[in-house]
């Protein structure tokens, strides 16, 4: 295992274990239809959905710093970006107005650029693997854009599925050898 391999599966880890603690702490939010960020808005939450997010953006950021080879200075790039953008949405209430737009920004852009690189990597490698990845990755996008827009439903239940199909896409691809 590479070491961007290493910081990338302690992002996700790291990531859903702090989101579970939050879950158990308040397990509403399954219902509440506002996502992983029903939890940043909760004073039972708030640390350990910033702990989800800062060690997500952590080790992100260490996983970005291992990949500065030409074939993967793409993807070290990217994992910067998204380390910023988990950061942002920390300092970003989604439920306090104007900071609730700038923080549906932020998501959207980590969604929509996550997509991006894992679907970019389904063309470069024709891998089953990177495209299943992608392909959990449209669907579920689609699924939280539609539970966006209601007043309930399994908004946080696609969100986690979109962000386990972007590790595991992720994951295939530096295993795989170099290049993009």
């Amino acid at each position: 295992m590479t070491d961007a391999q290493h910081n990338l599966n302690l992002a996700y880890l790291c990531f859903f274990a702090f989101i579970t603690l939050s879950l158990f702490l308040q397990p509403e939010g399954l219902i509440a239809d506002h996502g992983f960020s029903y939890y940043g808005g909760l004073f039972r939450t708030i640390l350990p959905y910033a702990l989800a997010f800062g060690s997500a953006a952590y080790f992100l950021y260490q996983a970005s710093r291992s990949l500065n080879d030409e074939a993967s200075r793409l993807i070290g790039r990217m994992f910067r970006f998204f380390a910023y953008l988990l950061i942002g949405l920390i300092f970003m209430p989604h439920d306090v107005w104007p900071f609730s737009l700038v923080h549906t920004i932020l998501g959207a852009l980590l969604f929509f650029f996550q997509l991006v690189l894992v679907g970019r990597l389904a063309a470069a490698k024709a891998d089953p693997i990177i495209i299943g990845s992608a392909a959990t990755m449209v669907i579920s996008g689609l699924l939280c854009a539609f539970y966006l827009i209601l007043a309930s439903g399994y908004l946080i239940e696609t969100q986690a599925i979109y962000q386990i199909g972007f590790w595991i896409g992720m994951n295939r691809r530096l295993s795989l050898s170099p290049g993009i």
